[in-house]
């Protein structure tokens, strides 16, 4: 359905969880989609600073990113050394999720 609107990818992430690319991973050798782009993620839940969405190499899961709650000085570290990149996933969301409303 994506493909007929237009897209050629997005990107799939749960709370500090891989479980929300279960549906695409069913699907992803059919041919039709050889041209279409899933980046997988994650959401994670840090302590102090609100949600981050954290995109890792491919053939990388950490299970450590399962496990929420982990100061963001620690997260930034863990997703760098392992050649991730993330960023605050809804930086004026709410108070309690949102990276802008954190010291």
């Amino acid at each position: 359905r994506f493909m007929e609107l237009g897209y050629d990818g997005f990107m799939i992430s749960d709370h500090n969880s891989y479980k929300g690319c279960k549906a695409w991973d069913a699907i992803k050798n059919d041919p039709k989609y050889r041209n279409f782009t899933v980046i997988r993620g994650i959401e994670y839940d840090t302590k102090d600073a609100g949600h981050f969405l954290v995109i890792m190499p491919d053939h990388l899961h950490l299970k450590i990113l399962q496990v929420r709650g982990m100061p963001v000085d620690l997260l930034i570290h863990i997703v760098h050394t392992f050649g991730g990149i993330l960023g605050p996933a809804h930086p004026f969301g709410n108070r309690s999720s949102s990276a802008m409303f954190f010291k």
